[in-house]
């Protein structure tokens, strides 16, 4: 969300008002979210404050409602922040986000590499455990897939173990999800 600042005096145009970026994310603290629906509110606040990257592991998408226009809109904005921002998504299941989630197919075409979707290989199914990293800066877990829990933390550690997950995760699952529907 921009915040607005007063223009400094200037005799021609007095009540201008200046837009500038959020530069960072807002500052989180450790939280637990005991419902679906508090944790997807936690899920747009961090989607939607992101600068640079967003990083998501999940079985299909649905528990964050990766359906639902506000993500998309909030990916969108992302995406359009820089050539260097980027969305890495690596999901158990993909049969949500082909079928019920036409504004991110579209966004993945539009972005190219900038957004990218894996397919967790069979052999890393056993992981039940999701997360979300936004920025290196904040990380949302999830405990368990069959759980509604989830909690965000900023702490060095987590953060650095979620980073060395997801990035393990990513780099085992070559299966790219096509944006097209033809799969070509």
């Amino acid at each position: 969300m921009p915040v607005t600042r007063p223009c400094p005096p200037c005799p021609q145009t007095p009540s201008v008002v200046i837009l500038e970026a959020m530069d960072t994310l807002p500052s989180f603290t450790y939280q637990r979210f005991d419902s679906r629906t508090d944790a997807r509110s936690a899920f747009d606040t961090v989607i939607e404050t992101a600068q640079r990257q967003i990083r998501l592991y999940d079985r299909d998408g649905y528990f964050y409602g990766l359906d639902r226009p506000v993500v998309a809109e909030h990916f969108g904005r992302l995406l359009l922040r820089s050539p260097q921002t980027s969305i890495r998504i690596v999901l158990q299941q993909t049969h949500l986000l082909r079928h019920n989630c036409p504004r991110l197919m579209a966004l993945m075409q539009r972005h190219g590499s900038q957004f990218e979707v894996r397919r967790l290989d069979e052999k890393y199914r056993g992981y039940e455990r999701g997360l979300l990293l936004a920025d290196d800066a904040v990380v949302m877990r999830r405990p368990h897939f069959e759980q509604n829990l989830a909690f965000w933390d900023v702490g060095e550690a987590e953060i650095s173990n979620a980073v060395s997950l997801f990035t393990e995760l990513w780099d085992h699952n070559p299966e790219v999800v096509s944006a097209s529907v033809t799969g070509l």
